[in-house]
C-alpha cells in the first residue's frame, strides 16, 4: 500500500516503518509470513526466516511488516515445521534512512574490562561494567539488551533469552550510547536493539559481541587470602628485625643469665641465628613473595589500578612493616621463638634460591661475630641503661672501678710520702712510742733509716704484742726478728696488676718509686708514696673505706673526718707517777692502768663524778706512796680516824678486820676508804698492813673535793652536786668494812655492810 493509498508491486517500503501488505496466491488464509535476505529459488528452505520479522495474514491475505534495514527482502511461508522459500519473483525492497539505532561496535570502561586475542571485549561476570555503544540513530527512544543468542545480524532475538542494560545515555548525534550491565554468568553475549517492539540481532561479529569471564575463586575467599598475606607480610617483616637484631652475643647472654622463659627462647633461637646470612635470605625472599602476591591479588579484586596501588601500599607499610617491626624491636625474642616453626619451614621452601646467596654472602661478608663493646663502651652502656637495669649505684660503681683498674696507675691512689707515719729505725720501743704508735691506730708502719727514702723495713702492730714498754727494746731488734718483706712499684704501675701483687700475699702494702734519669749517672730511684689493698679497693668499690681511727675521708685531698673517733693521748701518764721526794715510783703502763680501773671499777672516780681530763690531773699530783714491811707503819689503823683513800698498786697487804681479828690477804687494785671520801672522815674497823713492798695511791678528801669542783665547773652535773652537798655534814660514828662496792647510794657511794 503506496503513500497515494494505491496497492503496487514495484514501490519500495520505508525501512523501520509499517508497511501494509497484500499478498496474492493460494492457501493464504490466516498463514503466517517471515522475510529474508538471502536469494534462492522457489521452494527452497528459509534457514533463518524464524528470526526475521514476522507477520501474520487475514483471510483476504493482508498483513502489517516492519523491515528493519534497506535492501531486498524475499518471503518466506510456513509449511508445516519450516519456512518455504518464495522465489525471486515475490520480493520487496527497503528504502530510506531507517529511525532504528544500528550497533557497529562496543568497547567497555574501567580496569576489570580487557581485550582478548580474538577482538573480543572481556567482562567480569557479577560486575557492572560500563560499555560505549558506537553506531547510528541511537535516541532517548533506544533500547538495547543482550543475549546469548548466535545469530545473523538482522534476525530477531528471542525474548526468552534477553538480559536487560540500564542507564541508557545517546551521545550528541546519535552515533553512540553510554549503558550499564552486568553479565549474570561466563560465556558470549550479543547486543540486541529494539524495533517496533521487537528486538533485531546485531549480529555476530567481534566488534559487537561481550565475553564473559568469570573469577576462578569467590570474592570472599580473594578478601580472606589478601588478609592472610597481609599478616604473612607483617609477620616476615617483623621477624626479619626481630631475629637478626638479636646477634649470637646477647643470645649466649641471655642463654646463661636470663629468667627460665628466656632462656628457652634463645635456646631456640640461637641454631637458626648462627646461620644469620641463611635465615636472612629466608625471610627477606619470604616476605618480598607474599608482597608480590598481596599485590597482584588485590589488583585482580578491585576495578580501579590506582585504588590497589593505594591500599596495597597503606596495608604493607602499616600493617606489614612498621606495627610488625615495631612489636618485634621489643617482643622479638618471645615472637621468635613461638614462630619458630614457621621460620624453620619457610628456610626449607627457600632453600634452593636462599642457600646459595647466604653462602655467597658468607665469603663476601665472613664471619658474623655481633656485638662486642670495649671497657669505654661498656662504662656507658651501664650508665644510660641503669634506671633500667635494676641496680642500685652501690653496684654499678664497683662495676665501673672494676673497669678502670687497667687505667689508673699507682700514682693517682697513693699516699705521698711526706703524709706517711712513719719510725726511724734507731728508734726505741718505750711506753712513749708505743703510746705514739697506738694513738696513730695504723697496722704497719713503715721504718726508714737516716731518711725517709731510705725504707729498710716494716713494723707490724701485732709484732707488739709480746713486748713490755717497760724493756725498752729497740726497734731495730723487732725488725730485724721478724723480717717483714718490702713491696716497691714503679709510678706507672697499673691498678690490676697492683692487685695481683697484693693477692700473692707477700704484702698489703707497696712503696711506689719513681725513677730519676741522669745523663752523666745511673738512673736513681726516689720513694715517691706508699700504697695499700685498702687503697686498691676503695678505687674498685669508688667510695673510701673509713676505719674507726681515721681522721682523714681522703689522704691526698686532705678532707678530714667529721665524725672523727679521738684517740687517746697517752703521753700524759709519762708525766704520772710522782711520790715521796718527787720520784715517779710507778711506771707509765702502771699509772695507766690505774687510770683505766679507776674511771671504769670505781664509781666515785667515773665520768659521772670526775671528768677523765680532771682525773688524769688528778693522779699527776704527788699521790702514789711505797711502803715496806720493815718500817712499823700500817696503811689503815683500827678505831683510828682517817680522811683518805687508797688503791694497791703493787705487792701485798694483811687486813685485820674486826673483834673476831679476821684475816685475810689482798694485793694489787684492791681500795679501801672509800666512805672517806663521801664523808671526809670515818673510822676503819680493819687493819691493814704491808707483806712486802708495797706501792699505792693514796688521795685524800679535799683533792677529791678540788677533783669534784673542777670536773662541775667543766660540766654542771647533779650526781656531783649532790656528793658535794652530801659532804657538807659529816657522820663519823658509822662501823665500815674494808672493801669498797660499786653499789651506789641515793647520794653517794658509801660501802655496804660486808665485804
Amino acid at each position: 500500500l503506496g503513500r497515494d493509498g494505491r496497492w503496487s508491486a514495484n514501490e519500495p517500503v520505508s525501512v523501520g516503518q509499517k508497511t501494509s501488505l497484500l499478498l496474492l496466491g493460494s492457501g493464504l488464509a490466516r498463514e503466517p509470513v517471515s522475510f529474508t535476505s538471502r536469494d534462492a529459488e522457489r521452494g527452497s528452505s528459509c534457514e533463518q526466516a524464524g528470526a526475521m520479522p514476522q507477520s501474520s495474514m487475514d483471510g483476504n491475505g493482508s498483513t502489517t511488516v516492519v523491515l528493519p534495514w534497506r535492501g531486498r527482502w524475499f518471503f518466506c511461508l510456513r509449511n508445516g515445521d519450516s519456512w518455504v522459500h518464495q522465489g525471486r519473483a515475490v520480493s520487496l525492497t527497503a528504502a530510506g534512512d531507517p529511525d532504528v539505532a544500528v550497533v557497529s561496535g562496543v568497547r567497555g570502561g574501567g580496569e576489570m574490562v580487557s581485550t582478548s586475542e580474538d577482538g573480543y571485549m572481556v567482562l567480569p561476570v557479577d560486575e557492572e561494567v560500563p560499555l560505549l555503544l558506537l553506531g547510528t540513530h541511537f535516541s532517548e527512544r533506544t533500547r538495547v539488551t543482550l543475549t546469548t543468542e548466535k545469530v545473523t545480524r538482522g534476525l530477531l532475538c528471542r525474548e526468552q533469552t534477553l538480559i536487560e542494560t540500564r542507564g541508557l545515555q545517546p551521545l550528541h548525534g546519535g552515533l553512540g550510547a553510554r549503558v550499564s550491565v552486568r553479565l549474570p554468568h561466563a560465556g558470549s553475549y550479543y547486543v540486541c536493539v529494539s524495533l517496533a517492539g521487537r528486538w533485531v540481532h546485531q549480529g555476530v561479529d567481534p566488534l559487537v559481541t561481550l565475553q564473559g569471564e568469570s573469577t576462578l575463586v569467590p570474592f570472599w575467599v580473594n578478601l580472606l587470602l589478601v588478609a592472610t598475606l597481609l599478616v604473612w607480610s607483617g609477620l616476615f617483616s617483623g621477624l626479619t628485625l626481630g631475629l637478626m637484631a638479636l646477634d649470637k652475643t646477647e643470645l649466649k647472654v641471655i642463654e646463661s643469665c636470663g629468667t627460665p622463659e628466656e632462656r628457652d627462647y634463645a635456646r631456640k633461637i640461637l641454631p637458626l641465628r648462627r646461620r644469620g646470612n641463611y635465615l636472612l635470605c629466608s625471610l627477606v625472599l619470604g616476605n618480598v613473595c607474599v608482597n608480590s602476591s598481596f599485590t597482584i591479588l588485590l589488583d585482580e579484586m578491585l576495578s580501579s589500578g590506582p585504588i590497589a596501588v593505594l591500599l596495597s601500599t597503606l596495608g604493607i607499610v602499616m600493617l606489614g612493616e612498621i606495627i610488625p617491626q615495631a612489636i618485634c624491636s621489643r617482643y622479638g625474642l618471645a615472637i621468635g621463638a613461638r614462630t619458630i616453626l614457621i621460620t624453620k619451614l619457610f628456610m626449607i621452601i627457600t632453600f634452593p634460591l636462599s642457600w646459595p646467596i647466604s653462602k655467597l654472602l658468607d665469603s663476601v661478608l665472613g664471619e658474623e661475630i655481633g656485638n662486642v663493646f670495649d671497657r669505654e663502651k661498656l662504662t656507658e652502656y651501664l650508665r644510660i641503661t641503669k634506671d633500667y637495669a635494676q641496680l642500685e649505684n652501690e653496684e654499678l660503681n664497683i662495676i665501673f672501678g672494676a673497669l678502670e683498674l687497667t687505667k689508673k696507675t699507682a700514682a693517682d691512689i697513693m699516699t705521698r710520702i711526706e703524709d706517711v707515719y712513719m719510725l726511724p729505725y734507731d728508734a726505741v720501743l718505750d711506753f712513749e712510742t708505743m703510746s705514739e704508735i697506738v694513738k696513730r691506730g695504723y697496722t704497719r708502719i713503715p721504718v726508714y733509716d737516716s731518711t725517709k727514702q731510705n725504707i729498710v723495713s716494716l713494723l707490724n702492730t701485732k709484732d707488739l704484742t709480746f713486748v713490755d714498754p717497760d724493756d725498752a727494746i729497740p726497734l731495730a731488734t723487732v725488725c730485724t726478728f721478724y723480717k717483714h718483706p718490702l713491696s716497691f712499684v714503679f709510678e706507672d704501675e697499673t691498678l690490676d696488676s697492683l692487685l695481683r701483687e697484693f693477692k700473692k700475699g707477700h704484702s698489703h702494702m707497696a712503696f711506689v718509686r719513681q725513677v730519676v734519669q741522669s745523663e752523666d749517672r745511673d738512673p736513681v730511684y726516689h720513694v715517691t708514696g706508699l700504697v695499700t689493698l685498702e687503697d686498691v679497693i676503695e678505687e674498685i668499690i669508688q667510695s673510701e673505706i673509713i676505719d674507726e681511727t681515721d681522721v682523714l675521708m681522703d689522704n691526698r685531698r686532705k678532707q678530714r673526718r667529721k665524725d672523727a673517733q679521738l684517740l687517746q693521748d697517752f703521753s700524759d701518764f709519762l708525766k704520772i707517777g710522782s711520790g715521796q721526794q718527787g720520784k715517779n715510783v710507778v711506771s707509765a703502763q702502771l699509772a695507766f692502768a690505774t687510770y683505766q680501773f679507776l674511771s671504769t671499777a670505781v664509781r666515785a672516780f667515773t665520768a659521772e663524778f670526775v671528768t677523765p681530763a680532771v682525773l688524769r690531773r688528778l693522779m699527776a699530783q704527788n699521790i702514789f706512796f711505797t711502803l715496806k714491811p720493815s718500817s712499823s707503819k700500817n696503811i689503815f689503823d683500827a678505831g683510828r680516824p682517817c680522811d683518805f683513800f687508797t688503791v694497791i698498786l703493787e705487792g701485798r697487804v694483811r687486813v685485820t678486820v674486826g673483834k673476831e681479828s679476821l684475816v685475810f690477804e689482798a694485793g694489787p687494785f684492791s681500795y679501801f676508804g672509800l666512805p672517806a671520801l663521801e664523808r671526809g672522815s670515818f673510822v676503819p674497823d680493819y687493819t691493814v698492813t704491808p707483806l712486802s713492798c708495797v706501792i699505792f695511791m693514796k688521795v685524800g678528801h679535799s683533792v677529791y673535793l678540788a677533783a669534784l669542783r673542777a670536773s662541775r665547773l667543766g660540766r654542771p652535773d647533779e650526781p656531783a652536786d649532790a656528793a658535794l652537798q652530801e659532804n657538807a655534814v659529816q657522820s663519823n660514828g658509822a662501823r665500815q668494812t674494808p672493801v669498797a662496792s660499786t653499789e651506789p647510794k641515793t647520794t653517794g657511794w658509801s660501802e655496804p655492810a660486808n665485804a
